[in-house]
């Protein structure tokens, strides 16, 4: 039986360090130096040179051969002892490498990282072979695997090792390789006695080679007893480590999660970092824009200082210059004011003599008026309309002979011609302000102190609200706006002379010979008209009428658009937007001269009658037809009134109508009257044109008085 030394098994695997990425693979963080020691050392015999086999595999069997035919299986002793001798020495041996695998095991491999690096086999303790010649080829100990030995890192520290020595060299082979010993001679089969001296021989020699063999297995043994200590110690290095890797673990996981907060932060920091960086840069930038434009303004600032110390200097001269020129002018005003105090006596003188000669005005218009009438008429013919020039519509039958522009000829249906004169006839193409201006001077009267009535009078469509109202075009006011306008000019004229105005407007319209308050925003105020009999000034008012202020223009403009709003109208074959009854605008003027004394108080009445119309052209019917009876029947009450005052009768019908009632201070010669008399030009209205123009005749040869004009003093 040969036993090599050489195979005896190698220590179990050591653990491998966790997380050997995150410590590098030569790290010794985690190696106690005990480890590195063991380490080392198992590095240092796995690097020593393999031993050489004493015998080949044929000369062992060549050996068994020849022991094999020395003794004869014959003899039952020597095959007894033989047995017993092998059986001892099997049992031996493999009793010490079991022991040996199983220190050599150390429990479940673990597999080897593809990073670590794998040792050699451990050196053997001997490299000398001990062989014992048993028949059988020589037992040999399973070498164990370099994967299943203990991991660790070159780096680790060295620790002591212990070494055994053979006390005993194993016993020779009887039989060298080459055969050259002697063979001894083969008994005979008688010879028994030397049969068993061989026997004997050969039972000491195995005995000898079994004690020797005992001598290698007791080193065997203590050095597994010393393995055994060591697998102890290792194994509680193991825990130790174990222990301190898990620490190691946890340290890391805490490490971890504080370099995840870290990072956490850091990133946090980083962004708020780069928000504060962009917006220092956005900063800067403005800085800079400002900067610039500070620069830049700068820049002009001492432009502009640069030019006001040019200016400074030239202003400095200049302020020289004037001040010579204002001594000059000095003097030049002291000569001027003693001509200015001169100039203001000659001024005060002019000035009296000026309110003397407005005195004398006033007067020698008042004549003038009262020579013309007390009533006057004026005709006005309304151009066609665009419709009756479409249907063949003429004015052919109308002429106005003569430069004079008073005459007033129209040929009837039976080709008569009918003459009219009157105060004053205005043509188709007469303006607004051509009408304007002839009205003017008796407007004007009414800021003298004497009431003044002027009132359009015509049939249906002739044109009497557009002569009366006009439209809201500058150029196209009527004789109402005009008449306003001029009065507030006149107002401020005349405040130089000491005169003071107080202005209030009232406007009503009688509506089927019912009045209604046109300015009243409350409504069912039930309206009637009443006289005074203390005095003849106005002695006819209206009873619950409001009354309005007005210091300007634009009030009573206001007003005009309420009162328009309010106003009856209806459209009626022979008028688009025919009025359906008498409009009176009354505009009442206080006035008050500071210088001295004088007061008085006058009425202008603006009045746009409703016009006459025949049913059978007009087609009305139910209201329409109400209303046109109503209109018909009042124009019909101031004509007897007309003709009454012509006449001169005793008795005047004003009560007869709330027209002719209204009136009555108007017609009664208290008042300066125009009547202007609207016609239509188109040949159909002719017969209608003609009846028309003959009452205004009428009015015009009426002679009711000579108006008065009331002065007090205060």
């Amino acid at each position: 039986m040969d036993v090599s030394v050489s195979k005896l098994p190698q220590k179990s695997k050591l653990p491998a360090p966790m997380n050997r990425s995150l410590f590098g693979a030569n790290s010794s963080c985690l190696q106690s130096p005990r480890t590195y020691s063991l380490q080392s050392r198992l590095n240092k015999e796995n690097n020593a040179p393999k031993p050489k086999v004493a015998k080949r595999k044929s000369e062992e069997h060549s050996d068994n051969s020849q022991n094999s035919k020395r003794f004869k299986p014959n003899n039952p002793r020597v095959n007894s002892l033989k047995t017993q001798s092998m059986s001892v020495t099997r049992k031996a041996a493999r009793r010490s490498l079991s022991n040996a695998l199983k220190i050599g095991r150390g429990g479940k491999q673990a597999p080897v990282p593809p990073t670590q690096v794998v040792p050699r086999p451990r050196k053997p303790l001997t490299t000398t072979t001990s062989k014992v010649n048993t028949g059988r080829q020589a037992f040999k100990p399973k070498r164990v695997s370099p994967n299943s030995s203990v991991c660790s890192t070159s780096s680790a520290p060295a620790r002591s090792k212990t070494t055994f020595k053979p006390t005993a060299k194993p016993v020779a082979s009887t039989r060298t390789s080459g055969g050259s010993a002697e063979k001894k001679s083969k008994r005979k089969a008688w010879d028994i006695k030397g049969q068993l001296e061989d026997a004997k021989e050969e039972l000491a020699k195995k005995t000898e080679a079994t004690r020797k063999n005992e001598g290698v297995l007791e080193n065997i043994l203590q050095r597994l007893q010393a393995l055994e200590s060591e697998k102890q110690v290792i194994v509680q290095e193991k825990q130790t480590l174990s222990t301190d890797v898990n620490r190691f673990q946890q340290d890391l996981d805490a490490v971890r999660s504080e370099k995840l907060k870290i990072e956490t932060n850091f990133r946090e920091k980083m962004n708020e970092f780069e928000r504060r960086e962009r917006q220092n840069n956005l900063e800067r930038e403005d800085l800079q824009q400002q900067l610039r434009v500070c620069q830049k303004s700068r820049d002009e600032l001492d432009l502009e200082c640069r030019q006001l110390r040019r200016e400074k200097i030239s202003f400095a001269d200049r302020n020289d210059e004037l001040e010579k020129e204002l001594k000059a002018t000095r003097s030049l005003l002291e000569t001027t004011e003693i001509k200015l105090q001169n100039q203001l006596k000659i001024c005060d003188n002019q000035g009296n003599e000026l309110m003397v000669g407005e005195e004398e005005r006033r007067k020698l218009l008042n004549v003038v008026q009262e020579l013309k009438g007390n009533i006057r008429v004026f005709c006005r013919v309304r151009p066609l309309l665009k419709k009756e020039i479409v249907e063949g519509g003429s004015n052919e039958h109308m002429q106005m002979p003569g430069k004079a522009g008073k005459s007033l000829s129209i040929t009837n249906d039976g080709q008569k011609v009918v003459p009219f004169s009157f105060d004053r006839v205005f043509g188709d193409s007469s303006t607004q302000e051509e009408v304007f201006a002839d009205v003017a001077q008796l407007v004007q009267s009414a800021l003298d102190g004497y009431n003044v009535c002027i009132f359009a009078y015509g049939q249906t469509g002739a044109g009497k609200t557009y002569t009366m109202e006009g439209t809201n075009s500058e150029h196209e006011l009527g004789i109402i706006p005009r008449s306003v306008k001029l009065i507030f000019k006149k107002c401020q004229e005349l405040n130089k002379f000491g005169w003071v105005y107080k202005l209030s407007v009232q406007h009503v319209e009688i509506y089927r010979e019912v009045l209604q308050d046109l300015l009243q925003t409350e409504s069912g105020v039930k309206l009637d008209i009443r006289t005074t009999k203390a005095s003849k000034k106005n002695s006819v008012w209206v009873n619950g009428l409001t009354e309005h202020e007005v210091t300007n223009y634009n009030m009573v403009q206001a007003l005009l658009r309420q009162a328009n709003q309010k106003r009856a109208t209806a459209a009626t074959n022979a008028n688009d937007r025919s009025s359906r009854s008498h409009s009176v605008f009354m505009l009442k003027i206080v006035a008050t001269n500071e210088l001295t004394g004088e007061q008085h108080d006058s009425v202008l009445n603006l009045i746009d009658l409703a016009g006459s119309e025949r049913v059978a052209e007009s087609g009305s019917c139910g209201t329409r037809l109400k209303e046109a009876q109503k209109i018909n029947g009042s124009l019909s009450e101031l004509s007897n009134v007309i003709s009454a005052l012509a006449n001169k009768d005793s008795h005047v019908p004003f009560r007869n109508s709330k027209l002719t009632f209204l009136l009555m201070d108007s017609l009664g010669g208290n008042s300066k009257t125009l009547m202007l008399v609207n016609v239509n030009p188109t040949k159909k209205a002719a017969n209608e044109t003609i009846n028309t123009l003959r009452f205004a005749t009428t009015v015009n040869k009426c002679n009711i008085g000579t108006a008065q004009k009331v002065v007090k003093f205060q």
